[in-house]
């Protein structure tokens, strides 16, 4: 089958056969297609298999091949850039006029189509701008469970047609010499007039007289040049008397310097306006503004759970995760994943049970803390009075709880709040000896840390309670960026013996002032929580995680209902994005170029909900120095001059102590392909964008040599991403060398 591009309608017939003909007499069995799907093959490739089912996926073919010496450029000319409502200037058969520029990677996906009684379902469609050859995947069963699939492809085409060879991204100070195809299949030669224009902030154009074989392709070459950062466009025409094309293409170019992020959080109660200002020396006009809003706390939850999986937490925290996702996706109507949950819970519940076979008082609370109201769980409900009388049979006479002997005061003091804030309130006993011990001992208190912990227990009269609130709030300050934040002091420890984290801090500073704090402070203090969350590692606030969780699930609303964000700058709205509750995993994302100002940055939403979490960024890039060091590591990146499409060589040369292992990534340019077959390292991937490679422990006074075949698709002069080197866990950025290619 033969289409036009993307203007022309298609409408495809699709008959499952095999399963009528495995039915012997009558009429073919009604049928339902499972999946339905289109990809283009990659040219001069092999198909690779669907990744997901119902999926399917175009594969960009390769550039052109480089020409021979001598290949023709094109001349510049003076023209202005295709503004976005420019004329539409291709024709296709269809009698439409049109610039081609809807190059998605899929297009279809239609997971339930039945057909009709002889078998056959009919489907229409928009083809895509791209003109290569698509595959249509089609998987269907009878109502009586039999299954068949089908596998057709068509060609999307025009006789005479323009394609512009981008790269997926440049670097800002990238100059690039573009290849430009004009094709032919009309089997005629053609005159024509090929014209390519660049627009900000890429700058280039030129025009061409060129004659396009009958059946072949015809290249020009423009030299383009970054001179800024954000989305390019780069639109091609080719104009005959017979028939005419253009297509256009969204180039992004990246900054270039060391990249350095300015953040700001906060909640949404109603409108919010901030200012965010990047450092001294960056360059304003290649700031990026990126706004995530959480929504709500049913997302945490799902991550959470998800990580909670790899058992990589603590003992019942699984378990707490497992029962307040089941609550809360009750309560909002939302589906969860019922038999990962119930897989979790499970092994939660193991691993109470294995711990609390003969557990120590402070076991006992932390035990407690995890299945402390918990319903409809009927081992849950019988191990909480075992659990409550081993944490009050840890009591001391004077009413305090310790972990270990000869605790300084400080550590008691957290030991007991602790315990005492795990006991129910039935507990009465238990509770008035610990509020006796905490009346006692509330003048000893010196720092935040204890203070919050204390007060958190609600076990103080407002008397006591005062001044320790005085001292909370004293620890709050003001971060650079505008936003409230909490000291973390140095001498404290914590009820597990170790020094207290922000994410702790903040989240124990939210529990002991929420009532009285202002509502922008306490939508600063979950933002700054939610600033520390990470879906590998949690809240990064160790044992406490549950007590961060806590917060999450207190301080952040449920939503009920879909919710617009909106980001404006200066009062103009730039961009809005939608929070949907039956997506708890997906936050709103909301992205504007500054353009060399520090504006005013509005949010609000639509309608106005209290308390959504915030996490504004503002990306800038400084200028590279110079003296940029590693201490101990001698790290050398040594490019030699390449030719586009053939092998050449570039060596990495890496100094470091005995027994250090390094963890580096090198940037690529767009389009550039690397061989790591052979290479002397401890293990080597190359992705779209950079090569990342881990060595092996260096031998004292070792400098290691790694060489790299790459073979390059475009010839210019490229930057790429940072060279990044992890030494003992800890990353440093260093400058990269320019790559040049030519032709």
């Amino acid at each position: 089958m033969r289409a036009l591009h993307g203007t022309a309608a298609l409408t495809l017939s699709l008959s499952l056969g095999c399963m009528s003909a495995q039915r012997v007499g009558g009429e073919a069995p009604t049928a339902e297609l499972d999946d339905m799907a289109m990809e283009a093959p990659a040219e001069g490739k092999k198909s690779k298999p669907t990744a997901r089912r119902g999926r399917a996926d175009k594969s960009a073919g390769a550039p052109p091949p480089p020409p021979p010496a001598g290949a023709p450029v094109m001349e510049e000319a003076e023209a202005e850039p295709a503004p976005d409502d420019a004329e539409e200037v291709a024709t296709g058969d269809d009698g439409g006029d049109s610039t081609r520029s809807w190059f998605p990677e899929s297009f279809l996906w239609r997971p339930h189509v039945e057909t009709d009684a002889s078998g056959r379902a009919e489907i229409s469609m928009r083809v895509p701008d791209q003109l290569t050859t698509w595959r249509i995947l089609a998987l269907g069963h009878t109502r009586d469970g039999r299954t068949a699939g089908a596998v057709h492809s068509f060609d999307s085409t025009l006789p005479l047609y323009v394609e512009p060879a981008v790269p997926a991204w440049l670097h800002a100070g990238d100059q690039v010499w573009l290849p430009v195809q004009a094709v032919g299949l009309s089997g005629g030669d053609v005159a024509a007039t090929l014209e390519v224009v660049a627009s900000p902030p890429l700058v280039g154009s030129g025009i061409a007289e060129v004659v396009v074989p009958g059946s072949g392709a015809h290249v020009e070459f423009l030299s383009l040049e970054a001179v800024g950062a954000g989305d390019a466009r780069v639109r091609a025409s080719l104009v005959s008397e017979s028939a005419t094309d253009a297509a256009e293409r969204v180039v992004p170019v990246i900054p270039r310097g060391r990249p350095v992020s300015t953040e700001r959080g906060g909640t949404l109660s109603g409108e919010r306006n901030l200012v965010l200002v990047g450092p001294d020396g960056a360059d304003p006009t290649t700031q990026q503004l990126q706004v995530r809003v959480f929504p709500g706390p049913l997302a945490i939850l799902q991550a959470e759970v998800e990580r909670a999986s790899s058992g990589a937490v603590q003992p019942g925290y699984g378990f707490v995760l497992a029962s307040r996702l089941v609550e809360l996706a009750g309560r909002t109507g939302t589906e969860v994943d019922a038999a990962a949950v119930r897989r979790l819970q499970i092994v939660g519940w193991q691993r109470i049970v294995q711990a609390a076979r003969a557990p120590t008082p402070g076991v006992a609370a932390d035990l407690l803390a995890a299945v402390r109201g918990v319903e409809g769980h009927a081992l849950a409900e019988r191990l909480q009075p075992r659990l409550v009388a081993a944490v009050a049979q840890g009591q001391r006479g004077d009413g305090t709880w310790a972990r270990r002997d000869r605790a300084p005061l400080q550590e008691v003091i957290a030991q007991t709040a602790w315990a005492a804030r795990t006991l129910p309130a039935s507990s009465t006993t238990a509770r008035l000896r610990a509020a006796g011990a905490l009346e006692r001992y509330a003048t000893e208190v010196d720092d935040a840390y204890t203070a919050a912990l204390v007060l958190a227990t609600g076990l103080l009269d407002e008397g006591q309670a005062a001044p320790l609130r005085e001292r909370v709030e004293g620890a709050l300050t003001q971060a650079p960026d505008g936003s409230m934040t909490v000291t973390v002091p140095g001498s404290a420890v914590t009820p597990w013996g170790y020094r207290p984290t922000r994410p702790e801090m903040l989240a124990w500073t939210w529990l002991a002032l929420h009532e009285s704090l202002e509502p922008s402070v306490g939508g600063d203090l979950i933002a700054g929580l939610m600033q520390h969350y990470d879906a590998r590692s949690g809240f990064g606030a160790g044992v406490a995680d549950s007590v961060a969780l806590e917060v999450v699930l207190r301080g952040l609303p449920v939503l009920d209902q879909p919710v617009e964000v909106i980001l404006a700058l200066d009062g103009e709205e730039v961009a809005r994005a939608a929070v949907d509750p039956s997506q708890p995993k997906v936050p709103a994302l909301l992205e504007a170029l500054p353009g060399g100002r520090n504006p005013r940055i509005t949010l609000a939403t639509e309608p106005p909900v209290p308390g959504l979490a915030f996490v504004a960024q503002l990306a800038s890039w400084l200028p590279w120095t110079g003296d940029e060091r590693i201490p101990g590591v001698d790290v050398e990146l040594s490019v030699e001059e390449l030719r586009v499409g053939r092998p050449g060589s570039v060596l990495l040369t890496l100094a470091a102590p005995s027994r250090a292992v390094l963890e580096v990534e090198v940037g690529l340019p767009a389009g550039v392909v690397v061989d790591t077959d052979g290479l002397p390292v401890q293990s080597a991937e190359a992705g779209t964008d950079r090569l990342s490679l881990t060595t092996r422990a260096f031998g004292a006074g070792e400098v290691l040599e790694v060489p790299l075949t790459v073979t390059p698709s475009f010839a210019g002069s490229f930057g790429t991403r940072p060279l990044i080197v992890r030494v003992d866990g800890v990353e440093h950025m260093l400058p990269a060398p320019e790559w040049r290619v030519t032709r």
